[in-house]
């Protein structure tokens, strides 16, 4: 019985990706449910970032009208507060977590979001096996 190797075996596209590029990790990246959102996901990035980038111009704002005085007393009086005599480590870590939890369940919320508002459509691969993509 003559079995077949894999050099004599025909390529076929694995889940109509193309032939070119059917390896496992494209194959993972386009066929996984996590991936279904990842335009979503870039536009929600995007909204992140415009968001903290308002925020950042608005804090350089408001210190540039206030004063170089006024800042550097307000970072002395934050060194005073939060790093001359630091919290201890278990209530870091935990309010980092809590902290990072609420800002990746946000982001996770405005992609959603974004899914529900803007719905993907599926992009027709065509192969060699179907010329019609379908």
């Amino acid at each position: 019985m003559h079995r077949e190797t894999h050099a004599e075996r025909p390529r076929q596209s694995i889940n109509r990706i193309p032939i070119s590029c059917s390896t496992a990790l494209t194959t993972l990246v386009y066929a996984s449910p996590v991936m279904k959102l990842s335009g979503h996901r870039v536009a929600a990035i995007i909204v992140a970032g415009l968001i903290f980038g308002w925020y950042r111009y608005q804090d350089y704002d408001t210190w540039n009208r206030r004063g170089r005085d006024a800042f550097i007393s307000h970072q002395l009086e934050r060194f005073d507060k939060y790093m001359a005599h630091p919290r201890p480590l278990l209530f870091t870590l935990v309010t980092t977590i809590i902290g990072l939890a609420l800002i990746l369940g946000a982001y996770e919320l405005v992609a959603a979001a974004l899914a529900k508002l803007f719905p993907a459509r599926p992009a027709v691969v065509t192969t060699a096996a179907d010329p019609r993509g379908q």
